[in-house]
């Protein structure tokens, strides 16, 4: 079917492929590590500015959140007793 030849030009092919494979996928993992924030990672989106969440404000600002922080603080001392 095949002679020697072919064999080991096919295998030394594949072998080619499966190299190029590992470097490509070692370059991925090195790339997308090293990135810094802002850094655009393969042509997208930069890393590390959509996914960031703002601190929140150390001030309530309404009547309202003010109540509903006193309501939770208040339903959460009924678990509080549980756990002692």
């Amino acid at each position: 079917m095949f002679d020697f030849g072919e064999v080991v030009a096919l295998m030394s092919f594949a072998g080619v492929l499966v190299m190029a494979g590992v470097f490509l996928g070692g370059w991925l993992v090195f790339k997308s590590r090293n990135a810094t924030q802002g850094e655009k990672f393969l042509g997208g989106v930069p890393k590390g500015t959509v996914f960031t969440i703002p601190d929140a404000a150390e001030e309530i600002e309404t009547e309202a959140e003010k109540n509903i922080l006193d309501k939770s603080k208040d339903f959460l001392k009924i678990f509080e007793r549980g756990s002692k």
